[in-house]
């Protein structure tokens, strides 16, 4: 498939945008994705919501994030570089307009690098503090920050198994750098269940 060689030029102005869409689509996001059957998962995701602790917030944040780098980046408004809805019926992006293979990777690596990165970096560091105290007081917020990232790991590994099959991949998640990052996503959720274990052990002192 032709596409015009155009790429984004003000990658600041972008990070701004995103920061600003993440905000204001959060609840949109969590409404439309999450599964509303299970009980416990939106009432948990409810009480993050209401909560106005930093930390929880944040992990809110990275689960809104993490979501955008899964779906198609497509153009959208009457701007559309002059490119016209996909047609063909075999093709992944039938029925839209996908953004240029550079402006695919800029955008993918601005939410990657400039928010989720500086996200998680902060995050992990404030749940190190916090079970490191061992203080019942900190039980909510960690278990909360917890059930987020573990929802979150679990999501992004099913989007990994259905790109795999979608693009007809090798493994079960996909190329090398598909699987190193799942395997990433199975340590995280180890390290996310030994706090689990710190929490239930902080509840008996």
């Amino acid at each position: 498939m032709e596409m015009p060689r155009y790429c984004l030029s003000d990658i600041e102005e972008v990070k701004s945008r995103m920061l600003e869409y993440t905000d204001v689509s959060q609840h949109s996001y969590l409404q439309n994705l999450l599964d509303s059957s299970n009980k416990i998962l939106w009432d948990t995701f409810e009480i993050a919501l209401r909560s106005e602790r930093p930390l929880i917030q944040q992990a809110l944040k990275l689960w809104t994030t993490s979501r955008l780098i899964e779906r198609t980046w497509r153009l959208c408004g009457e701007d559309t570089l002059g490119l016209e809805p996909i047609s063909d019926n075999l093709s992944p992006w039938v029925g839209i307009i996908p953004v240029t293979p550079l402006m695919d990777q800029q955008l993918d690596q601005t939410v990657i690098q400039w928010i989720l990165e500086p996200l998680k970096q902060s995050i992990l560091a404030s749940l190190k503090r916090l079970t490191k105290e061992r203080a019942k007081e900190n039980i909510f917020e960690i278990y909360i920050t917890t059930f987020i990232l573990l929802n979150n790991s679990a999501v992004q590994l099913a989007h990994a198994r259905q790109f795999a099959k979608r693009y007809g991949m090798s493994g079960r998640y996909g190329p090398y750098g598909k699987y190193k990052e799942s395997e990433n996503h199975f340590h995280a959720l180890g390290l996310c269940l030994h706090i689990s274990i710190t929490i239930t052990e902080a509840q008996s002192f």
